[in-house]
């Protein structure tokens, strides 16, 4: 139990420290009205490949989902399904975040290498590292017995195979 309150408080301060570098990111200066304009048209065609994409990956993502709940069990399936949610989140988030910190870098790289580089740091660290730990926080927590067991096939009983 004591991996489970470790793993959720972990992904908390991720999350925490992931919002913080967003408004850090987000408080720096624009540059001028064509930059804007211009990073407004590659976030519009990044939201149109991301969704897009992540249509094509449902398609074969939800038969997946429901052969893994029909031949092993549907806690598995729940399984996939969280991880599916959290890294299409972790895309579209990333995705967000890189498109806004590249009008901000380019407006810091006028005052210099250092804070350009501070700034694009930032950017990306708030995709790297949270999602990181969020990973993390799914993998030590989900193999936890869910209150809900006697719903779902014992985890014992998967089939398994001999390799001798």
């Amino acid at each position: 139990m004591p991996q489970i309150i470790l793993a959720f408080v972990a992904a908390l301060a991720a999350i925490g420290v992931g919002v913080g570098l967003y408004r850090s990111v987000l408080a720096a200066p624009t540059s001028n009205d064509r930059a804007n304009e211009i990073a407004a048209a590659i976030r519009a065609g990044a939201e149109a490949f991301l969704n897009r994409q992540y249509r094509t990956v449902a398609m074969v993502g939800v038969p997946i989902l429901v052969l893994i709940g029909l031949l092993l069990n549907w806690w598995y399936a729940f399984g996939f399904l969280l991880g599916a949610v959290a890294s299409a989140a972790a895309g579209f988030i990333g995705m967000n975040v890189s498109v806004r910190a590249n009008v901000r870098v380019a407006e810091a790289a006028h005052s210099g290498f250092r804070r350009a580089f501070d700034l694009s740091f930032q950017g990306g660290t708030v995709t790297g590292r949270p999602s990181d730990c969020r990973k993390a926080a799914t993998t030590l927590s989900f193999p936890a017995t869910p209150p809900w067991k006697k719903m779902f096939l014992p985890i014992g009983r998967l089939p398994t195979t001999r390799l001798v």
